[in-house]
């Protein structure tokens, strides 16, 4: 076969193909739906697609930027490659291998494509409405488990995607089912409302809860790191809260959690004969947004504004723009002067879960501009862990330092977030506050450790 004109697939496309791109583009793959990208002939097919995708930074996905500490998976591309994607597509996209040739991912893929376990709602799909705009629906998943089994990756899956927005799952002891079916039956069809939490007491009825992490677009498979695990018990089950976003239309959606469980050669392995669990914390800022100057909006009066939120989300939503503001030390007035469209919040966070830190992650809605998380800001110690300088709602990941990073119960967390009104596929109406729809903003980040021992 002819050596190509411009750079050769076998040994410069390729292999960019295989350790970035079939990971998730490979049949199977939360990309595959796009375009699929099995073999050599179909990398040809797709090959302008390809070259305008990455020559434009659109893909691969990769919002963290080089002041973010390095990350495992880090899918950015250097100059040397994209200029070897160009140069390959633009000489015409030949190939020096048979177009039959398999591309198979190098990388980690992101997919639990054998799941050991599989659950979704109990009662069926949720059937929601178009007359609630910005519907959070807590559904229960039962997992069926009759013996301690030790979860080891977890992923949600949504069904519809076009109208799941996000969701955030909580695992729940059996002791918590009776709050759980009291919940359930208080409206018709499956699951309750719950604006701002799921409603479960563990302080009223013993037993716990704990927090499997969430979901939103471009999220990753959520592993654990080497000798930790998840444990999950008989009667254990879970509470999935999901934002559903019903615009146009409100489609039946049957989303499902499906988890790697250990094996027993896997759980006996371990020191001691099993695993060890993490700790997740959340740190928040305030996200306060005002108008534009001279817009006369009723909305744009932030009590008006607020009881706006209390009418959709219910008091205990209205309150937290406020609690957070207390949090960060900070007022209304301070954000009073951002009239031009842009507006941004920092807050310093004492850490509240020490140890080793295994992920960092951020969520904004589609107003966010940046995004920046800062370990003991302004010491000598200084270390940016996570900088999104353009922000996207499509692509929220779960980011996994490559080096050993340790908080100690004295250091501190400083959030900074931006928005920009004009960024977001709708007309955003009124002084924006932290809220639950997706028309309202957030400035959300978490960061889960491994204690030490």
């Amino acid at each position: 076969m002819e050596a190509p004109a411009g750079a050769r697939f076998s040994t410069e496309v390729a292999p960019i193909l295989e350790d970035v791109c079939a990971r998730c583009h490979g049949p199977g793959g939360p990309g595959s739906t796009g375009w699929e990208l099995a073999t050599a002939g179909d990398a040809q097919k797709y090959a302008s697609s390809i070259h305008l995708a990455t020559s434009t930074g659109v893909m691969p996905p990769w919002p963290a930027s080089e002041l973010s500490v390095p990350f495992v998976g880090d899918l950015s591309l250097s100059d040397a490659q994209l200029a070897s994607l160009a140069s390959w597509a633009s000489s015409g996209a030949e190939l020096d291998v048979e177009p039959s040739t398999p591309i198979r991912p190098t990388g980690p893929v992101n997919v639990i494509d054998a799941p050991d376990l599989v659950a979704t709602s109990a009662r069926g799909p949720y059937q929601g409405s178009t007359d609630v705009l910005d519907d959070y629906r807590c559904l229960v998943f039962d997992l069926g488990v009759d013996d301690t089994e030790w979860i080891l990756a977890s992923q949600f899956e949504p069904d519809r995607s076009e109208v799941v927005h996000h969701a955030i799952v909580t695992l729940a002891s059996g002791e918590l089912r009776e709050q759980a079916e009291f919940w359930d039956a208080t409206e018709p069809g499956p699951g309750w409302t719950c604006y701002g939490g799921n409603g479960l007491d563990p302080s009223r009825a013993g037993g716990y809860v704990f927090p499997l992490g969430g979901w939103a677009p471009g999220a990753n498979v959520a592993r654990q790191p080497d000798g930790y695990a998840i444990p999950v018990r008989s009667g254990d089950f879970l509470v999935v809260q999901i934002h559903y976003h019903f615009d146009a239309e409100a489609p039946a959606d049957l989303s499902r959690m499906v988890f790697d469980l250990a094996s027993e050669k896997e759980i006996a392995a371990q020191p001691g004969g099993g695993y060890r669990t993490l700790r997740s914390a959340l740190y928040l800022g305030p996200a306060e947004i005002p108008c534009y100057d001279g817009d006369p909006d009723p909305l744009c009066d932030r009590a008006v504004a607020l009881e706006r939120v209390e009418e959709l989300y219910g008091a205990f939503a209205a309150q937290l723009p406020d609690a957070f503001l207390r949090q960060c030390g900070s007022s209304p007035d301070d954000y009073a002067h951002m009239t031009g469209g842009t507006a941004w919040s920092s807050c310093d966070l004492p850490v509240t879960n020490p140890g080793r830190i295994t992920s960092v992650s951020a969520h904004m809605h589609e107003l966010g501009l940046a995004f920046r998380m800062t370990l003991n800001p302004g010491t000598a110690e200084e270390l940016v862990l996570l900088d999104i300088p353009d922000w996207s709602f499509e692509w929220q990941f779960g980011y996994r330092p490559v080096d050993e990073i340790v908080l100690d119960g004295d250091d501190v967390i400083k959030v900074e977030c931006s928005w920009n009104r004009e960024r977001a596929p709708y007309e955003a109406v009124g002084y924006i506050l932290w809220a639950e729809g997706t028309g309202d903003e957030m400035c959300y980040s978490s960061i889960t450790t491994a204690p030490l021992e």
